[in-house]
């Protein structure tokens, strides 16, 4: 089954607004193709990528920092923080890649929302763009 799913990163201050904005974001550069989101599990704006999610009637899923940073190698952005906090190179990235399956790539590099990144990637077994 092909998929594209769409990670999610943010900062403490981030609101179910400012999520909404990053996955509207990335679902029009998707053509509006992406499901499900994905994040770090526990993250402190997880509440609010829930509701996020529930209001594009979507599920969030969410993993731990060592499932992330299996996928630190496929990566196309780092950021600093999120590397020396978590041990993974970019959340939304990776939770894009680990959603989307095992050998999956990325079709949307790391995008930032204000307070927000997104990111999305494709299952292994897609050959075309969706764009």
């Amino acid at each position: 089954r092909i998929m594209i799913a769409i990670g999610i990163g943010a900062n403490s201050s981030a609101t179910s607004a400012d999520i909404d904005a990053a996955i509207s974001s990335a679902h029009k550069t998707m053509s509006n193709h992406a499901t499900p989101i994905a994040t770090l599990s526990n993250a402190p704006f997880e509440v609010a990528a829930q509701k996020a999610a529930q209001n594009i009637n979507t599920r969030l899923t969410t993993f731990t920092p060592e499932a992330l940073a299996k996928r630190n190698a496929d990566c196309q952005t780092t950021s600093e923080r999120t590397l020396a906090r978590f041990g993974v190179a970019s959340i939304a990235e990776a939770s894009a890649l680990v959603a989307a399956g095992q050998n999956s790539r990325l079709i949307l590099p790391r995008i930032v929302c204000g307070s927000v990144t997104a990111a999305a990637a494709i299952s292994a077994d897609h050959t075309e763009s969706p764009l």
